[in-house]
């Protein structure tokens, strides 16, 4: 737990949780108030203790805090470049219209997006981003890596899915244009950040849910789409038709752009001893009914994958 002087918050800084850029030990942070929603900042940082387990390469890193009175998260700054610019989806893709929108109208797939299609609660898919990505890069000459980019936008999806975040929105997904040494611009996604709603930890509900009831808030809440992971934002549903998800999940890790490694440990995860675990490395503890429901949808979740590890290991052809 890191305590820090008191100081105002910065109303310029985007999102629902107040915040303010601090100095602690000579480093800057990122406090983010949680006063109103304690749950929200367990969820922020389980998301974070979970993803080091899983020893996850690109993750920001949130530990609790004081900031005076304020209870919250805080967050180390990942910034060690040179940033010239910050980038949203919804940027990228207006400046591409601006520049050459023949190259929205030509393709099948982004004559089809709208204006207001990133605003709000709506982000594309991981198939979509890329291609904006590629198309942005080539018009203004910026060099990009997009199997490293796919890599990081696959794992986050499939961490999103099977860990119950469904706050994966246009402000929570940011890419940036750093330049290096020899003055070369390069296009680079941030680490996954902003991780308030995994296993719907900012929902109080009055009563654990089981694994129906978990299916039911889950299509409720989020629709339904018979697509899988490669569209796993596309106008904010998930998904109730599991096994085209499973289909697809697998097919990213045969690729090698999902950690085969990680895929496995997710799904085989202890979640009783993880809960156990996290609440001592913190001192903290969660409520029984928030235990009970983030069991429940880590059983949910994973239930359904264990049986085709012979898949992902090659013994197997993908047939879902």
């Amino acid at each position: 737990m890191i305590k820090l002087d008191k100081i105002p918050f910065d109303s310029s800084l985007e999102g629902k949780n107040k915040k303010v850029w601090v100095k602690f030990e000579g480093e800057n942070y990122l406090f983010k108030c949680y006063s109103e929603n304690l749950t929200s900042a367990y969820s922020e940082v389980f998301a974070s203790y979970f993803f080091e387990k899983l020893n996850i390469p690109f993750f920001v890193k949130y530990d609790f805090a004081y900031l005076g009175d304020f209870f919250g998260t805080v967050s180390k700054s990942f910034f060690s470049k040179k940033i010239l610019v910050k980038l949203k989806l919804k940027e990228i893709y207006d400046l591409i219209k601006i520049k050459n929108n023949k190259l929205i109208e030509n393709d099948n797939i982004l004559k089809h997006l709208y204006d207001d299609t990133f605003t709000g609660m709506y982000v594309q898919s991981v198939e979509t981003t890329l291609i904006l990505i590629k198309h942005y890069c080539e018009l203004n000459k910026i060099k990009v890596d997009l199997i490293n980019i796919d890599k990081q936008l696959s794992t986050m999806c499939m961490l999103d899915y099977f860990l119950g975040n469904y706050d994966r929105h246009s402000g929570n997904i940011e890419f940036y244009l750093y330049q290096n040494e020899k003055n070369e611009i390069y296009f680079e996604i941030e680490p996954i950040f902003d991780n308030g709603n995994f296993f719907a930890l900012n929902n109080e509900f009055k009563e654990p849910l089981n694994l129906l009831e978990i299916k039911k808030f889950y299509s409720l809440k989020f629709g339904i789409s018979k697509v899988g992971i490669n569209n796993i934002y596309e106008n904010n549903l998930y998904f109730k038709d599991n096994r085209l998800v499973i289909h697809d999940i697998i097919i990213k890790v045969k690729e090698n752009l999902i950690d085969k490694a990680v895929f496995e440990k997710l799904i085989k995860l202890n979640i009783n001893n993880e809960i156990k675990e996290f609440e001592k490395k913190y001192n903290v503890k969660f409520k029984k009914i928030n235990k009970d429901v983030i069991i429940n949808i880590y059983k949910y979740k994973t239930s359904q994958y264990k049986k085709y590890i012979g898949i992902i290991r090659g013994k197997q052809d993908v047939k879902i």
